[in-house]
């Protein structure tokens, strides 16, 4: 995860202030130790509200995509070498691999989405 180093100062009304507070008391940011996260739920409003965490999913995505079309066409190439009698127990063990490779990447997909969601920005 990025450090932290930059800050913002902003100017609000007590009664926005107290606002902001109250609504971040729902939220699930929180530290480790249960403490209110604040900082983290403001981020969190303003990346989502500018887009910023769904700029970083498209380029998530397009990474994924791209390496499950190399694997869909080494897996379709394998699977018409099988149909057409021409496959070896080796190619099917190529098979199973590239399956393999294909769930751990959706795992890995899936936690990376959960961090970038999940996480107080």
């Amino acid at each position: 995860m990025e450090q932290k180093t930059e800050k913002i100062r902003i100017r609000v009304t007590p009664e926005e202030l107290e606002h902001l507070k109250k609504c971040s008391g729902s939220s699930s940011i929180v530290f480790k130790n249960g403490r209110e996260n604040f900082s983290g739920y403001l981020r969190e409003k303003l990346l989502l509200e500018t887009n910023h965490k769904n700029q970083v999913m498209e380029k998530e995505i397009k990474e994924l995509r791209y390496e499950l079309r190399k694997i869909g066409t080494n897996v379709n190439q394998i699977a018409k070498k099988i149909n057409g009698g021409f496959g070896t127990a080796g190619d099917i063990a190529e098979l199973k691999n590239y399956m393999e490779r294909i769930e751990k990447i959706m795992d890995d997909f899936y936690k990376e989405v959960e961090s970038i969601w999940q996480s107080p920005s």
